[in-house]
Order: structure tokens, then C-alpha cells, then sequence
């Protein structure tokens, strides 16, 4: 789902993946579609189709999971993909910061029970969206609040649908690796390599550290580079 994506970027795409598994789609978004809303740093317009996707995506789709690309798939995600969403717009797991817990819903003005959630894994119940999403109020959100948005698309989630969201877990869904250390420093039971081997199904390498460069040295990123080394030394 892009605006601009160049032939050659599918064909490099498609070069990485599996044979006979997986196929790629090309879904263009017209150039001008979110043109005007407030892009900050390395997040560009694109991020805001996620919001949006019950429109942008084909309508014969029920349901869709969208992942961020600094991300190792660690296990099936079948479970995720097949849960039971009932009323809830969205499934997103719950940011295991507790700063970002308290300031993020401090500045959007979200109620005091509600969590802030990571929209980094984001299942969408694009048939439900279709029929209760006020497409209309969203836009006006993005457009009148453009001074509070931090993270643009993912503020604008949660204030406009904590309500609409089911919580997942972070620690099998969404685990945010700069928290890493801390969470092995203060968990109740043993949290190390071992353990996210056999319980996390999404790694997330959140922030500007990416275990791609040269001077990640954390001893997380070995799913990095595991899954690196299955996609393009086949």
C-alpha cells in the first residue's frame, strides 16, 4: 500500500521472498491522499494509510495485519491473525513504557484507564471499519490537533480509538527491544534470549538503534540476524 514505490523496489521485494509462500501486491494511493498532514522526521504521509486501510485496500478483504518494517517475525502468527475481534476496530499491544503511558495520555487527553498502545502491530477489522469508521472525524483530527501529534499516526490511534482497540500482550506481540534490559532487570521470572525465543512472536526494534548498523552491538539483535541470514543467503 504506497503512493510512489518504484518497479525495481517490488522486483528487490519479491527477489526476498519465498518461493510459492508468499506474493506481493502492488496498491498505489493517489499522490495527493493525506498530502497536506503533519509529517515529522522519518515519518512520512505513508503512515497515516493504516488509519485509513478499510478504504485504500480492496473491499473484498475482511481483515488485514499491518506490521512496521523493523520487525522479525518469531513465531506463527496464526493466532493473532485468526483472534477474535468482536466490536473492536483494532488489536494492538499495549506500550510497555510506562513514561509514554502517562505523558502520551496526558498530551492527548485520553481517560485516565485507558492504555497507550503501539501501533507498530495494528490487526484491522477492515469490515467492521468500513461500516462504523467516521473517515470524516479522523481527518479533522489529524488536521486540528497537528501541534500534539508526537507520533503522528499512532497518536491519532489511540486518541481516537483506545475505546475500539483489543490489548494485546507486548511481550508475545510487540516487544519493544530498547526495553530489554529493563525488563530482564525487573521480571518476576526469567526474561533472556531463551525466553523471547520461545514465547515472543514479534520482535520490534523500536528507535534509532537498528540492529542492521554497525554499532548496534546489544545482544538482542541476534533475531536480526538470524532472520538476515534466511532471507538473502538462500
Amino acid at each position: 500500500l504506497h503512493a510512489s514505490l518504484s518497479p525495481e523496489a517490488f522486483s528487490f521485494a519479491r527477489s526476498a521472498l519465498p518461493d510459492g509462500r508468499l506474493r506481493l501486491f502492488d496498491v498505489r494511493v493517489p499522490e495527493d491522499f493525506m498530502a497536506d498532514a503533519p509529517v515529522l522526521f522519518h515519518f512520512p504521509k505513508e503512515m497515516y494509510y493504516r488509519i485509513f486501510s478499510a478504504r485504500l485496500l480492496p473491499q473484498t478483504l475482511g481483515r488485514a495485519l499491518y506490521l512496521d518494517p523493523d520487525m522479525v517475525i518469531n513465531r506463527p502468527l496464526a493466532p493473532l491473525y485468526g483472534m477474535e475481534l468482536g466490536e473492536h476496530f483494532f488489536a494492538a499491544a499495549r506500550s510497555v513504557n510506562p513514561v509514554s503511558q502517562v505523558e502520551y495520555k496526558l498530551r492527548l487527553d485520553m481517560p485516565e484507564e485507558s492504555e497507550y498502545f503501539n501501533s507498530g502491530v495494528l490487526l484491522m477489522n477492515l469490515g467492521l471499519l468500513r461500516q462504523r469508521q467516521n473517515v470524516a472525524e479522523a481527518l479533522a483530527y489529524i488536521e486540528q490537533n497537528r501541534s500534539r501529534l508526537v507520533l503522528p499516526d499512532q497518536d491519532a490511534l489511540n486518541a481516537l480509538y483506545h475505546r475500539d482497540t483489543a490489548l494485546l500482550d507486548p511481550l508475545i506481540y510487540n516487544l519493544d527491544m530498547r526495553y530489554f534490559a529493563l525488563l530482564s532487570a525487573t521480571s518476576l521470572q526469567k526474561f533472556d534470549i531463551d525466553y523471547v525465543r520461545s514465547h515472543t512472536a514479534i520482535v520490534h526494534y523500536c528507535g534509532k538503534n537498528k540492529p542492521w548498523n554497525e554499532q548496534y552491538r546489544a545482544p538482542q539483535g541476534v533475531f536480526y540476524r538470524e532472520a538476515e541470514a534466511r532471507t538473502f543467503t538462500r
